[in-house]
């Protein structure tokens, strides 16, 4: 990675692509630019920055490795669902944590259809905010991935009412 000066130091673009494009030729980078589907999340009046107080940051110890007992990575594919991949890996990590039985992994398209009903976008592969996933598995849980399995061409498809019902039953 070789550094260019004449270009400026920060980027203002809130377009992540653009921003890519700016950091690229900036540290003359090259790679592939691929859309996983996020979209930022709208402010919220409800949102606050958390910051932790300083005495307890002093009592953390200096290197925490969490990898050894976190869920396998999901693959996502061609889908533009990396919140609800995201969101269940979280879940899956979370049940882990506290060790709740059964052994769950939730299904991701489940979560990715509905974050989509939430913003009026079932038909089409475009993406979710985070806060629209963490949302509807509040509201209605998730069910197994081997109820409602991740088959990428079943986007679109919504999920059967058997999948809502786990779903509720998992996370009452």
């Amino acid at each position: 990675m070789k550094f260019n000066p004449r270009l400026p130091k920060t980027c203002l673009h809130e377009d992540c692509q653009l921003f890519r494009q700016c950091l690229t030729r900036r540290y003359e980078m090259t790679y592939t630019v691929k859309q996983y589907g996020w979209i930022r999340d709208l402010p919220d009046h409800r949102d606050h920055l958390y910051a932790a107080p300083t005495t307890a940051l002093a009592a953390l110890p200096h290197m925490v490795d969490l990898r050894p007992h976190c869920p396998p990575v999901y693959d996502q594919g061609q889908l533009g669902s990396c919140t609800a991949n995201g969101i269940a890996g979280a879940i899956q990590f979370d049940r882990m944590k506290q060790k709740l039985t059964p052994a769950f992994e939730p299904s991701r398209l489940f979560i990715y259809y509905n974050e989509r009903v939430i913003e009026h976008t079932v038909d089409s592969d475009s993406g979710a905010m985070i806060r629209h996933g963490i949302k509807s598995v509040a509201e209605q849980g998730d069910c197994p991935e081997k109820e409602w399995p991740y088959d990428i061409e079943k986007f679109a498809v919504k999920p059967p009412a058997a999948c809502y019902k786990d779903a509720s039953v998992m996370f009452s």
